[in-house]
């Protein structure tokens, strides 16, 4: 027997946040890169608001000892891109104080915050302190503007390949399609830990089945889907962060 003893790396020894401490355990783990996909009106964007607004929240405690009564994000900064001023409402809703909400995107502004951002978390991790919890949100305009490529690459190869481990960002994409939306690629599809499916096309189930069925065969995985799509705005939860029999979730309610 080898007396090779594996050990982290030491950028893997970061100082623990305790805010997480308090969120549901249920809920995919923070930071992660996160796809929504469904039809129109399927209930997507209803999930993402939810997850900010109810989900990923913390209330602390008082004075007295006892929890806190007003919840509190965990992300220290949300940025929101969306393509109308439609959700603008919704998304306001968010309780971080440091919210931005923007009607466009712009490639190089993007990629210029993105190296401010992991400039700021390296000097924090350097002081020992808790890197900034931060989310990046982009709804379907904004995701399908991503995908045009600059020198080679597109800002979401970029995006997802440095989010969680260099700039600690969670990212939410809203999708109404999988097949050819560019996150049915290889490098995309392998660095995304989380995807949230509501009622999709049967060729859109097809090819999600094909890549993600997990412990399932993607008969198995087709037949699973379609049950849980008998009921209205359910939807069905593929964690990669978890072990391959447990990976399949209803909604945030437990394995399949």
């Amino acid at each position: 027997m080898s007396r090779l003893e594996i050990t982290p790396m030491p950028s893997e020894f970061r100082v623990a946040d305790k805010r997480m401490a308090e969120l549901d355990p249920d809920l995919p783990k923070l930071p992660t890169t996160c796809v929504v996909l469904g039809r129109v009106g399927s209930g997507k964007s209803s999930c993402l608001y939810s997850l900010m607004t109810k989900g990923y929240v913390y209330y602390g405690k008082g004075r007295d000892g006892k929890p806190g009564k007003k919840a509190k994000s965990v992300f220290d900064e949300v940025v929101c891109f969306v393509g109308n001023g439609e959700a603008d409402e919704g998304f306001r809703q968010i309780p971080c104080k440091n919210l931005v909400i923007c009607h466009s995107f712009d490639s190089e502004s993007f990629d210029n915050y993105l190296d401010e951002l992991k400039k700021h978390q390296l000097e924090r991790l350097e002081k020992k302190k808790p890197c900034m919890n931060v989310a990046i949100l982009f709804d379907d305009m904004a995701a399908t503007q991503l995908l045009k490529k600059v020198n080679g690459a597109s800002p979401l190869e970029r995006l997802v390949l440095t989010s969680r481990h260099e700039a600690n960002a969670t990212i939410f994409f809203l999708s109404q399609i999988y097949k050819g939306s560019g996150f049915s690629t290889p490098i995309i599809r392998n660095n995304t830990r989380t995807w949230i499916i509501y009622n999709m096309s049967a060729p859109e189930v097809e090819k999600i089945a094909e890549e993600h069925s997990n412990h399932l065969t993607p008969d198995g995985f087709t037949q699973v889907y379609e049950e849980m799509m008998k009921r209205k705005y359910n939807f069905m939860t593929i964690d990669y962060g978890r072990p391959l029999d447990a990976r399949i979730w209803e909604r945030f309610e437990g394995p399949v």
